[in-house]
């Protein structure tokens, strides 16, 4: 099921949308850190050969990345900012409440 496109009026500005796309990146790095572990793993001490070594924990890590960092969890990000009300500096939001279940 897609997120609702959020309204005309409810734009949020590049500047907010660029921190908002950085907090939604690390939470799905955090999210994605058992294959990120899996891959780190395979390509130490392995040099150029870990390109075609590591290819299924480097394959397994892209998929996690695809499934929490994508254009609908972006807008969906969005909208619960917009949700939350603006008037909190991005650094006091509560980015666990916005971020869970996400």
């Amino acid at each position: 099921m897609s997120s609702p496109a959020l309204p005309p009026e409810e734009k949020v500005p590049a500047k907010v949308m660029k921190a908002l796309n950085y907090r939604l990146r690390r939470h799905a790095s955090a999210l994605c850190k058992d294959q990120a572990e899996a891959l780190q793993q395979c390509m130490a001490d392995r040099g150029f050969s870990a390109v075609y070594f590591c290819r299924p924990q480097n394959e397994d890590y892209k998929l996690c990345m695809k499934r929490h960092y994508n254009a609908e969890r972006e807008s969906e990000l969005a909208r619960r900012y917009m949700a939350t009300g603006q008037g909190a500096p991005l650094e006091e939001q509560d980015w666990d409440s916005i971020l869970k279940d996400l």
